[in-house]
């Protein structure tokens, strides 16, 4: 009666030290795939923030620069100036609520 498995015998055996190197050469190359991955996803938000913080005469620069020398929060004070903001985020919570409590109602 044979006691071991017999696919481990052509399988090719390797040692602990050989398994936590490899073991560890993938976390990395992981960690590696990873970080690349989160810079391509996160580079046009923070492209976006960057340009909103120039000037009009910063943006069009040639080469243009990730980090405004002097940035500029005024962007902000004019989109608030001109959308009513606050009044479009109560509506939404108006919205909101007469929604969730029609549905309670019409499950009662």
């Amino acid at each position: 009666m044979q006691t071991s498995t017999p696919y481990l015998h052509n399988r090719a055996r390797t040692t602990g030290g050989q398994a936590f190197l490899r073991y560890r050469l993938g976390y990395w190359i992981g960690l590696i795939l990873l970080l690349l991955f989160s810079v391509v996803v996160l580079a046009p938000f923070a492209w976006v923030v960057a340009t909103s913080l120039r000037t009009p005469a910063e943006s069009f620069s040639v080469p243009p620069q990730w980090i405004p020398i002097h940035p500029d929060f005024s962007n902000y004070q004019q989109v608030f100036e001109r959308i009513p903001f606050w009044k479009q985020i109560f509506n939404s919570f108006v919205v909101i609520r007469l929604l969730t409590m029609s549905k309670c109602l019409n499950e009662c």
